[in-house]
């Protein structure tokens, strides 16, 4: 008997012994791959899972919520557009210079956010009982005026509370559409254009539109409408058309899928992703449509007449955004989005454990996977046979519900806190009005937009861009100089004296006296702080009541030449130059000299030399001399020309500015110049000029920074997410060692790289490209951009790019800051129309005579960035639906 007991003992302790061991074993074998791949969230998932199957709990496994900023499914959620940390530093310049980030702003989407999902509060709170934020409207009656203006008829069909974009001109949008796809890499950011572009198929998909251009073709009018902005991840929203004659009426069924929801009201045909919009569309009362809304008829008034286009928001939509229905609401739905994620790696993980899909989220839990209270609000969770995970109010991450289709009558007292919370810290940022905005496009020569936000807030990045600049828009005669050349040219209006009551004390003393300080009073504090600013920069006394700075004009400026890298490996390549217009040139010269004097008189030399001279080293280039200022770090180079002083590190932009003034007044501003700013007018408070045709070279290396991001970086985020493609292939049916078999779980994997393309063979991913490829398994993120010479074409940037933007002649922006608010103008080149566009017209007959300070070279960087932007090689192409 003991033997037998023994023996049954033996073969227990062997039978566990070898189930540990064969524990240990798959744990080790995704542990291996996680090596191979930390970042993939698949095998995070899996491991995590394991780790709690067998009982080898650690905070990692217990901490069930997935939290990457980036990953395959959360870019299904966003439409594809946010891969490769595109667009965060170029985006964010970008933004500034077009209004996009006032935008923003006004609508601070971004502060909706999530709720904590694992506390559970009763709704006992009426939604009704919430006070909407509470911002007073513009005059919009004392601003129109005794003003004439026509109301489109097609705006009586839109709601006041929606997005609304008017296409008088349909086939001039084509242009324009047709233009962004073709050169998504020169616009990509622009407002997001290139966004639109990838959701376009999607969104006419949606609408049973297959063939969208014969429907802009047959039509003469047409309105686009959105409840509101939520394209991606998802909400609702209408074409509304105005067909060209009755055949063209008939042939429309001929265009549209049978299953499209449409229907005629009155002279126009509408398109509706649902019966409940159509409805409404249908039934809406004239006092509830566009056509009444006082801030849109002041809009019509105010944005560019020539225009092909606008895009509206109005003041009605703004408020339904940031009012207590639709935050509460959309907040709800990035609380389930979230835990959809999480969910659907979850099932993916399982897929590769077991070789099934789990049945439903359960299953997960009694096998030990998931914790069983690690879901919240678990009854509303399903799981279907292809793996998807759907949430029974808000859907899936392939389907997910709109913000209006889902009612809201009560809210917990937490979310009514937090909508309290938003509400208050709106108001103080929108202290007077509220603010619409529109954006006009024209096509012509030019690809021409006009944005008007009205007004900006306190609180804002361009409060802050408002203290270095001056406050009035002007015409900024350094940038129509045609001696002042270069691929790009920047200028801003500038106040020495604006600028010093920003310094601290100065600062610090306006807000104790809360703004009542008279001029005299003002010109005092100005005088004292530009004599502590002379004191510690010169290192002597100035004479009482002597103004030091007053030889510094009213404009600061920017120059980059045609052959910048935009990188600083090498300070010599660097043609980049700053310059201040001057009131005296004499009085400058002096100033600088004592810079000099007092630099000698501190400097201890440089090696076996001393510095003795009274006068700042000199040196001369085609018969012109220039001044040389040695740091021992970097040498700074500087030069005086006819009312300017300009300023640079490198020899190369030196010799450039001596060339330009040189050549430049025979060469004059240039045609491309002088279309843009046809366009644009001369009078703004900031302006940009970019001069296409003389960017000559891009050099092409690892390190080059496009859209925001280097290559090497941009590299590194498409191998995660192709390798995460991978994962998840080899799990499913019909694996074939290529990505078809995810196609229908990842829509938006990146397809090429800068003239190379992604391949899938035989389990592994490939960049290949000019006859190689790198195997994107084998080769770890950091070592990729290594190879990446040996498969990018060498001539990518520096032709095919260059010949590409060339395309495009040159650009202007005006950016203006008005007492509405803020107004941008863009004006680019349009490759398919030569011919000047006779409405618009150019006068440089105007000239007037009217800064070079380290705090301003945060506001011109922000203009060289956002202008960069032209300069740029395209991203990866999206793949649509």
């Amino acid at each position: 008997m003991n033997s037998l007991k023994s023996a049954v003992l033996l073969l227990v302790t062997l039978f566990c012994t070898n189930l540990s061991w064969a524990n240990q074993v798959e744990l080790d074998a995704v542990s291996s791959e996680l090596e191979a791949n930390r970042d993939d969230p698949i095998l995070q998932m899996q491991y995590k899972m394991l780790l709690r199957k067998y009982g080898q709990d650690t905070n990692s496994s217990r901490r069930f919520r997935w939290g990457r900023n980036q990953s395959n499914l959360r870019l299904e959620l966003s439409g594809g557009l946010g891969s490769a940390a595109a667009s965060r530093e170029f985006g964010r310049s970008m933004d500034l210079l077009t209004g996009q980030r006032a935008i923003e702003e006004s609508l601070q989407l971004g502060s909706i956010g999530q709720n904590r999902d694992n506390q559970e509060q009763p709704q006992t709170v009426p939604v009704s009982d919430l006070k909407p934020v509470d911002i007073v409207s513009h005059p919009w009656e004392e601003m129109i005026g005794t003003r004439e203006f026509t109301v489109p008829d097609i705006s009586k069909r839109i709601p006041k509370d929606m997005l609304f974009v008017h296409m008088p001109k349909p086939v001039k949008f084509l242009e324009l559409e047709n233009i962004l796809s073709d050169q998504n890499n020169v616009f990509g950011d622009v407002y997001r254009l290139g966004q639109s572009q990838g959701l376009k198929p999607k969104m006419m998909k949606r609408l049973g539109i297959p063939d969208a251009d014969s429907l802009i073709h047959g039509v003469e009018e047409m309105a686009f409408v959105s409840v509101d902005l939520s394209f991606a991840p998802r909400t609702d929203y209408a074409l509304i058309v105005k067909p060209k004659n009755a055949l063209m009426e008939k042939g429309f069924d001929l265009i549209v899928a049978e299953d499209a929801i449409y229907k005629k009201v009155g002279d126009h045909l509408v398109i509706a992703t649902t019966d409940q919009l159509l409805k409404q569309l249908e039934s809406l009362d004239s006092s509830d449509s566009m056509a009444s809304e006082l801030d849109y008829h002041y809009a019509l008034l105010e944005m560019e007449p020539n225009r092909d286009g606008l895009v509206y928001l109005s003041e009605a939509f703004i408020r339904k955004l940031t009012g207590p229905s639709y935050r509460i609401n959309a907040r709800r739905r990035n609380t389930v989005l979230n835990a959809l994620e999480s969910l659907q790696y979850a099932v993916f993980g399982y897929r590769r454990i077991t070789g099934d899909w789990p049945t439903e989220i359960t299953q997960m839990m009694d096998e030990s996977y998931l914790a069983k209270d690690s879901v919240f609000e678990l009854e509303n969770y399903s799981i279907d046979q292809d793996g998807r995970v759907a949430h029974s109010v808000w859907g899936s991450i392939w389907q997910v519900t709109p913000v209006n289709q889902v009612s809201i009558t009560a809210v917990t007292q937490s979310e009514r806190e937090n909508y309290e919370r938003f509400s208050s810290g709106y108001q103080s940022f929108f202290r007077e009005f509220f603010d619409p905005i529109a954006i006009a496009f024209t096509m012509s020569d030019q690809i021409y937009l006009h944005t008007l936000i009205t007004p900006l807030i306190d609180n804002s990045d361009y409060r802050d861009l408002q203290q270095f600049i001056s406050d009035q828009p002007k015409r900024l005669d350094t940038l129509f100089n045609p001696r002042r050349n270069g691929a790009l040219l920047v200028a801003a209006g500038f106040s020495i004296d604006d600028l010093l009551l920003s310094t601290r004390r100065s600062r610090r003393v306006l807000q104790e006296a809360e703004g009542e300080l008279d001029q005299a009073q003002r010109d005092a504090l100005i005088l004292q702080a530009e004599q502590e600013f002379a004191r510690d920069i010169l290192g002597e006394e100035p004479q009482p009541g002597e103004r030091v700075l007053d030889f510094l004009g009213d404009e600061i400026f920017l120059g980059i030449g045609e052959k910048n890298s935009f990188t600083l490996s090498n300070i010599a390549d660097i043609d980049v130059w700053f310059g201040v217009k001057l009131n005296n040139r004499e009085k400058a010269e002096a100033f600088f000299r004592k810079i000099w004097q007092r630099f000698v008189r501190e400097s201890s030399g440089f090696g076996a030399f001393g510095l003795s001279s009274t006068e700042p080293l000199s040196n001369e280039y085609n018969g012109q001399k220039y001044f040389m200022l040695p740091t021992g770090m970097i040498n700074i180079f500087y030069i005086f020309y006819d009312d300017a002083f300009y300023v640079t590190i490198s020899q190369l932009a030196m010799n450039r500015i001596i060339d330009g003034y040189g050549k430049g007044s025979e060469a004059g501003l240039g045609e491309a110049f002088e279309r843009s700013f046809a366009h644009i007018g001369d009078t703004h408070n900031i302006a940009a000029s970019v001069n296409l045709e003389q960017v000559s070279k891009f050099r092409m290396d690892q390190q080059m920074n496009v859209f925001g991001s280097t290559l090497s970086n941009q590299i590194r985020q498409h191998r995660l997410m192709l390798l995460e493609a991978m994962t998840l292939a080899k799990s499913l049916p019909n694996y074939d060692g290529t990505l078809e078999n995810v196609a229908a779980y990842y829509r938006d994997l990146p397809v090429d790289f800068y003239g190379a393309e992604y391949v899938a063979q035989d389990g592994e991913v490939f960049l290949v490209g000019d006859g190689e490829g790198i195997s994107l398994h084998e080769t770890q993120g950091h070592q990729i951009t290594r190879q990446l010479p040996n498969v990018l074409d060498q001539t990518y940037f520096d032709t095919t790019v260059r010949d590409e933007i060339a395309k495009f002649r040159g650009a202007g922006l005006g950016v203006s800051f008005i007492p509405e608010g803020l107004e941008v103008k863009l004006s680019i080149g349009n490759p398919n129309v030569a011919e000047p566009d006779e409405r618009f017209s150019f006068d440089n007959t105007q000239s007037s005579d009217k800064t070079w300070n380290p705090v301003l070279f945060l506001v011109i960087g922000a203009v060289v960035l956002v202008v960069l932007l032209l300069f740029a090689s395209g991203r990866k192409t999206q793949r649509a639906d």
